[in-house]
């Protein structure tokens, strides 16, 4: 499990790593507390649940772009837990904490399916490249 950030041009490319597509969504965590923000306060947390369709890697996009649009409104992630995943669905909790102040290291503006692979869901691990517009 892990992530590395990649070498890219012009935006931040990410490789998200892991066996399972839980690990996978512990190395977001990991990457946006360790790389993108530094906190210096936390208040409640809450969390909500979301469904996404069409197949898995549109979903990763759409979670990625959640947690940034949470970043944009004062709230970090905390993790991720999958309630129900299939080819083309997946269902999640998404735990946040509310930040009284933020400073960000990194400001990411999207997520993009740029040069993205589909996932092959027959190899025994998940890797994963994602370019975030900056």
């Amino acid at each position: 499990m892990g992530y590395e950030i990649l070498q890219h041009t012009a935006d931040y490319a990410v490789r998200f790593f892991g066996i399972t597509w839980e690990e996978v969504f512990d190395s977001v965590t990991d990457f946006f507390k360790k790389d993108i923000v530094e906190i210096c306060e936390t208040e409640k947390d809450y969390y909500f649940e979301k469904s996404y369709t069409e197949n898995i890697s549109y979903a990763l996009i759409e979670v990625l772009n959640e947690i940034i649009f949470q970043l944009e409104t004062g709230n970090i992630i905390e993790r991720i837990t999958i309630l129900e995943r299939r080819e083309d669905f997946l269902k999640c909790k998404m735990f946040f904490k509310k930040c009284l102040r933020i400073n960000f290291k990194n400001n990411l503006k999207a997520a993009t399916y740029h040069n993205m692979a589909p996932v092959d869901s027959s190899v025994d691990s998940l890797d994963i490249t994602v370019v975030f517009d900056t």
